[in-house]
């Protein structure tokens, strides 16, 4: 099996590829364009593997949430990439998967609460319980304060915080899982996950 994956919800855009048995692995820092920089990263990966574009069988992509401007690039990537090669198979996956499927690694909790900085406050959180997420919400941090099931990438001030990472391998496990589970998408279900408008959606909301 081929499969690609590209994550640009965050700073560092992630790519991996699958090639049968091989696995390759990419970043790119947030010095480096995604705009500009993920399509050739894309072709080096598949160069190192010997793989051409029209070998590839699937190509998973985080919907998000996380910078509404990445998500809008590793999106309109994923789209064009599938028309344009239609035998493709389009998988979505998202951030607290990712950030999950690393936690699990090392821990066996029933119960954690994923949570994602939205900025100014906020955070994004998305409950992992029975083997299923609840459906992401946005909340203050005053509501984490009393929690002690959380896992994020990053420390909260004033909260129990269980660490994570977001990692290339991380999300090629994501996306393998959902292919052994047949869920594939159309091209037309890979929208961004925002949970909360983005500025100039807010600012026009205020008009």
């Amino acid at each position: 099996m081929k499969i690609l994956v590209i994550n640009t919800a965050g700073m560092t855009a992630q790519l991996a590829l699958q090639a049968d048995k091989s696995t390759y692995f990419s970043e790119l820092d947030a010095s480096m364009k995604h705009s500009e920089n993920l399509l050739p990263e894309i072709e080096k990966l598949l160069a190192k593997a010997n793989v051409n574009l029209n070998e590839l069988e699937y190509l998973a992509v985080n919907v998000g949430p996380g910078s509404f401007t990445g998500l809008r690039i590793s999106i309109a990537t994923a789209k064009a990439l599938l028309v344009t090669h239609p035998t493709l198979k389009a998988v979505k996956f998202n951030s607290f998967e990712m950030l999950a499927n690393n936690f699990f690694e090392n821990n066996k909790d029933e119960k954690i609460d994923i949570v994602l900085n939205a900025l100014s406050g906020l955070y994004f959180v998305s409950t992992f319980e029975n083997n299923k997420f609840s459906e992401p919400k946005m909340i203050e941090k005053s509501e984490l304060e009393n929690k002690t099931d959380i896992v994020s990438d990053e420390n909260i001030e004033n909260c129990n915080v269980k660490l994570a990472k977001f990692t290339c391998e991380n999300m090629l496990k994501v996306a393998l899982e959902k292919v052994a589970k047949n869920e594939t998408c159309p091209e037309s279900e890979l929208v961004p996950l925002y949970i909360r408008p983005s500025q100039a959606e807010a600012n026009l909301i205020k008009k």
